[in-house]
């Protein structure tokens, strides 16, 4: 396994709340995750150069023109453009530590498509060319996972899944018994501090199911511990992660 020095949260979010009709800042914001025109508004970098070295011999953005959002030297990477975007991504930016690294899942990036390279020919990097191409060692160094996510049917939004789907190179492709289950055997030595944030409307039933899917996704990460946490709007979310 690899060893990995972990420091600072990775907070992978959807700020697009799937129609759940409040951003960061508690004003209604209109339903969809396609937002084309907030691509725009944004500068993509890569975490710091620490990510480096991916499978095409750069920096592990690959091609594509997205990156990492992220925070360098206490500023955040963000265009000067409109500050809060067009679904609440820069108003939920705001405010974090200098050792957080945001990553928004909106727009949404390429899905999986269960070649499994990322388990045998580019180890840990995803064959894809684009923002989410090395999620996997960006876990590898975070000690701290924060997933926030529209509640959806119990689960994440597609947004959040599709992130989730591009890292499942963070473990190899090799089984073994946990709990009396199967599951991969790890990649990396340690591991992180599971978080969710869900937000927006639930029932008892849609949280009990988001509790057992968030837990069989600890064990899966071998995280050291995991919490659950249910919010009324994305900034009520914001502020428990701050």
């Amino acid at each position: 396994m690899r060893s990995h020095g972990r420091s600072g949260r990775l907070i992978i979010f959807d700020a697009g709340g799937a129609g759940c009709g409040l951003g960061a800042d508690g004003e209604g914001r209109r339903a969809g995750l396609d937002g084309r025109s907030r691509a725009a508004n944004f500068r993509r970098v890569v975490a710091d150069g620490e990510v480096g070295g991916g499978a095409d011999g750069g920096n592990g953005a690959g091609s594509g023109e997205e990156g990492v959002f992220e925070k360098v030297a206490g500023e955040h990477a963000w265009g000067a453009g409109d500050a809060r975007g067009d679904e609440g991504e820069g108003a939920f930016a705001e405010g974090f530590g200098a050792e957080d690294v945001l990553f928004s899942a909106t727009p949404l990036v390429k899905p999986c498509t269960g070649c499994f390279g990322c388990w045998t020919r580019t180890p840990g990097v995803c064959v894809l060319r684009d923002r989410c191409t090395e999620m996997p060692r960006l876990m590898a160094r975070c000690d701290t996972l924060a997933l926030v996510s529209p509640l959806a049917y119990g689960g994440f939004s597609r947004a959040v899944k599709a992130v989730l789907d591009r890292a499942i190179g963070y473990v190899q492709p090799f089984f073994r018994t946990v709990e009396n289950e199967m599951h991969h055997v790890p990649r990396y030595e340690d591991g992180f501090r599971l978080e969710a944030h869900f937000y927006g409307p639930s029932s008892g039933p849609e949280r009990e199911v988001a509790r057992r899917l968030v837990r069989a996704n600890a064990i899966n990460y071998y995280a050291t511990s995991f919490d659950v946490r249910f919010h009324e709007t994305l900034g009520e979310a914001k502020e428990a992660l701050r």
